[in-house]
């Protein structure tokens, strides 16, 4: 016989309440993927539709009206984009071999947990950066330019003119200003190196221009309504297991996106580039988590060891792409 007994499968687990801390804002470091965009609680069943309201119905009839005439019909449409969530996995095995011997049997099985916990915890999330990034900084989903000047070359290039260029577009397409820029970790080194960015700065101590001067600097024409900069510098390791460690970036590195999402989703109708639609767990300590963690026995398994699972479910469909744009800077 084998397989699991599902006798001994918990739907929680004492440490669960780990995993929430993985994901908070104390260990957020370079992970920006959880704070881009909101999660939408309208968006409640495993699958259905985000309706997006018909910007192609913004006609103007400026004929008057007359006291014997009817009002002109005011037409409206709706199409919509589906989403469906995604369940992803990952186990860590509570293996006796490797408690601590110089600790209570018991003990040395809560600190396994632990750190099964903080493993899968840092695993989803490098998981879900991945995902995430590879959805936002996609060339097929956002219209993609080159900059104007490669911002490498921070004597002439003209990075706030390229952002603008592209929240002018976003502007005439959906008659709304964009709100929020992500920079690849290249592009942001590039931006605050730029000539032209650090001549606009007066009595700035050493010369370095810190992020929320970033954002005040770029809020000009179309980006005046912009409220979030995020630098997209997290990293992964790209070899296999037993190899020497090699890191890269999850995020292009020379890319930059511009553009609108909503932060206060009040319905399943919605007008942004992208939307979150995830499902939260209540862990053993009572607090929404994105994670839901399990323990479990495997008949496979020597007595006494265990399989602690952690599972996210989610999906980011792009709800309209005119909302957002991308740029190249290199």
């Amino acid at each position: 016989m084998s397989g699991f007994n599902q006798d001994s499968i918990g739907v929680t687990v004492p440490v669960d309440s780990i995993a929430t801390g993985v994901w908070s804002e104390k260990t957020k470091q370079s992970f920006i993927a959880t704070d881009i965009v909101p999660r939408n609680p309208f968006l409640e069943l495993n699958e259905g539709k985000i309706f997006v309201a018909d910007n192609k119905r913004d006609v103007i009839n400026d004929k008057p009206t007359h006291a014997l005439q009817a009002a002109p019909q005011v037409n409206y449409s709706e199409s919509s984009v589906d989403y469906r969530r995604e369940k992803y996995r990952r186990s860590f095995n509570i293996n006796p071999s490797n408690y601590r011997k110089d600790l209570p049997v018991a003990l040395g099985k809560l600190k396994q947990q632990q750190a099964g916990a903080r493993v899968i915890g840092r695993n989803l999330r490098v998981l879900f950066e991945s995902i995430v990034a590879s959805k936002v900084f996609n060339t097929s989903n956002f219209n993609n330019t080159a900059a104007s000047v490669a911002w490498a070359t921070i004597a002439t290039a003209v990075p706030v003119t390229d952002l603008n260029t592209a929240g002018n577009l976003i502007k005439k397409a959906r008659s709304v200003k964009p709100n929020i820029v992500i920079m690849g970790a290249t592009a942001y080194s590039n931006f605050i190196s730029n000539a032209n960015v650090k001549a606009s700065i007066k009595n700035t101590e050493d010369a370095l221009v810190k992020r929320n001067r970033v954002l005040d600097l770029m809020r000009t024409d179309s980006l005046e309504n912009l409220e979030y900069l995020y630098v997209a510098d997290a990293s992964y390791n790209t070899a296999n297991v037993g190899q020497a460690e090699s890191r890269s970036f999850i995020w292009t590195p020379t890319m930059v996106f511009i553009g609108y999402v909503e932060q206060s989703p009040n319905s399943e109708e919605m007008n942004t580039a992208f939307a979150l639609s995830s499902e939260l767990y209540t862990d053993s300590m009572g607090s929404n988590s994105p994670i839901k963690m399990r323990s479990y026995v495997n008949t496979e398994h020597e007595e006494g060891t265990e399989v602690l699972e952690g599972l996210i479910n989610f999906d980011l469909p792009i709800v309209d792409g005119a909302y957002g744009q991308l740029i190249t800077v290199t």
